[in-house]
């Protein structure tokens, strides 16, 4: 059942050289473990038999010190012998440094990868040796080539948190190294924290059935360009488990939710809102379960003046730094996967709608004690607008209406709280 797979590996250099004994091993393109693998000739040719009608992965690695970078790439599926002629290795920068623990000892047999700055894509990987040193491959081709470098932990087991150099969480965000040419650049090293796991279960609300192959995210709260978590998706049972996680309050939440359900988050929350859960050192922290409600879009608040109970807000000190505020939610009642969020403006800035601020998620009970932004110099009252938000996620509800009769504010969204739509289509009673 196998074909004869061949061809010639040369390097990039102005006289084409072969490159020898390269180890090239296969695996089956859509994931799988290696089932063969060989080496190259002499004269940079190599030979291995591959499964007939099957694509697969060919991996070609060079010494880890030597000039050319690793490759991979896929082919097939064949029916019959194939010579795929010539592929060439670029030559290879390096990037080298240390891991240790936070009482400096070295850290050996630990994942560290290569991803491209700006692209995104995983350019090279290893292992640190027993003195916890690593050395990484990067291609350059005679240019230069922004990295970031991270942790990888590629099936380990010891509680330690994903880091990206220098000191980061975020891939994203680690600092960039840059590899010129074939330049070698040292230094890049790594003092590694406590991590903890966390798992949890994907369901679609009300009740309990699962939502395979969506991608939980983590975070800590904040705006990013890129999360933690994300892989592996949920299992056909929904249920999720991510390790080597930060020691930090974080958010978790669906970012790939099918369609017509909301942005789901922990503890019956709609992203952004969330609950924190902070994994603990050395443990799992099971349970963190994340509905996804049908997505419901946000409704108007009724505008205060009557309803079950008036818009009433009460000063609890001199300067109203400290309030309590009452409002009506039986009227029109929000969703179970809404909140509500008040926008915060200064006199001088009515007539424009101009923002100071925002109270946000305070809750669905129709009642808020706390902070309110003090009054500026200058300015003689506050004014705030109570709206729904969240219901299907980054959206906030109408603004109400003006004394012309119309939306405050426009299709404007207020940018507080992380909503940046504005859904004026919903009406309430």
């Amino acid at each position: 059942g196998g074909v004869w797979f061949s061809g010639t590996l040369k390097d990039d250099s102005t006289t084409p050289q072969p490159v020898v004994a390269a180890d090239l091993s296969i695996n089956p393109q859509n994931g799988g473990s290696t089932y063969n693998e060989n080496l190259s000739r002499p004269d940079g040719t190599f030979g291995i038999m591959v499964r007939s009608g099957e694509a697969f992965q060919l991996n070609i690695k060079t010494a880890r010190t030597g000039p050319l970078v690793d490759w991979q790439q896929g082919y097939g599926p064949y029916s019959s012998d194939t010579n795929i002629g010539t592929i060439t290795l670029g030559h290879a920068g390096f990037v080298t440094g240390t891991v240790k623990d936070e009482n400096a000892a070295p850290l050996s047999d630990v994942g560290m990868a290569t991803i491209h700055a700006t692209s995104g894509s995983w350019l090279s990987n290893t292992n640190t040796c027993s003195d916890g040193s690593y050395i990484l491959k990067v291609p350059s081709a005679g240019t230069t080539i922004p990295v970031h470098v991270t942790t990888a932990f590629w099936n380990d087991p010891r509680p330690l948190a994903t880091q990206v150099y220098n000191n980061k969480i975020f891939l994203c965000e680690g600092n960039v190294v840059d590899v010129s040419n074939t330049s070698t650049v040292s230094g890049i090293n790594f003092t590694l924290h406590p991590g903890g796991s966390v798992s949890g279960q994907v369901t679609y609300y009300p009740g309990t059935t699962p939502v395979p192959n969506v991608n939980v995210q983590v975070d800590d709260g904040n705006s990013h360009n890129c999360a933690l978590g994300g892989w592996p998706p949920t299992d056909s049972s929904g249920n999720y488990q991510f390790d080597h996680l930060p020691i930090m309050g974080s958010r978790f939440w669906v970012g790939n939710q099918p369609g017509g359900y909301s942005k789901g988050s922990y503890l019956n929350k709609i992203y952004p809102d969330y609950t924190p859960v902070t994994p603990v050192a050395d443990n799992l922290t099971s349970g963190i379960n994340i509905p996804l409600w049908t997505a419901q879009s946000p409704r108007p608040v009724p505008n205060g003046t009557g309803g079950t109970q008036a818009g009433k807000v009460t000063k609890l000190n001199s300067d109203a730094s400290q309030i309590t505020a009452t409002w009506d939610v039986t009227t029109c009642r929000p969703p179970g996967n809404a909140n509500y969020s008040a926008l915060v403006g200064v006199g001088s800035g009515l007539a424009s709608y101009q923002l100071v601020g925002s109270l946000c998620n305070i809750g669905i009970s129709g009642t808020y004690t706390g902070y309110m932004p003090p009054v500026p110099s200058g300015e003689r009252f506050l004014w705030w607008v109570l709206v729904e938000t969240g219901g299907s996620g980054q959206t906030e509800s109408s603004w109400g209406k003006n004394s012309a009769g119309q939306e405050r504010n426009g299709s404007n969204a207020s940018n507080q709280c992380q909503n940046i739509y504005k859904d004026t289509s919903q009406t309430c009673p």
